[in-house]
């Protein structure tokens, strides 16, 4: 992996308005345990794209790291509608992996959840 980028995490503790691999982060659109999610564009166009940054502390834990490193892996391998397809793996320039992939519109699984149990013929065009 190669360091790219410019800029690391700013006061709010985000990368928002950092360039990464010709990608401008605009905004953040997910928090987890792990990582954050920034929603990002082509600094030369329309694009879009899903920016995925393992947090900043979670780096001295080599095996959270390594895991995140293998996500990206992993994920890079599948091709499927319904996931996301990953473009590469960079490293912001304070050190932390990150995915940059697919930005796919739409509710969160947790959102989806909240609604209750999907009817087969909802599942099925998941599948």
């Amino acid at each position: 992996m190669t360091v790219v980028g410019q800029g690391g995490e700013n006061e709010r503790g985000g990368y928002v308005g950092a360039k990464v691999r010709g990608w401008l982060i605009d905004r953040e659109v997910g928090r987890g345990g792990m990582a954050t999610v920034y929603l990002a564009r082509n600094v030369g166009g329309q694009a879009r794209a899903a920016i995925k940054v393992l947090h900043s502390p979670l780096l001295a834990n080599s095996e959270v790291a390594g895991r995140f490193v293998n996500e990206a892996r992993a994920l890079a391998l599948v091709r499927h509608p319904n996931v996301a397809q990953v473009y590469e793996l960079a490293v912001m320039p304070d050190g932390s992996p990150c995915i940059i992939m697919e930005y796919l519109a739409g509710s969160t699984l947790e959102q989806r959840a909240a609604r209750g149990r999907m009817t087969c013929e909802e599942a099925v065009p998941i599948l």
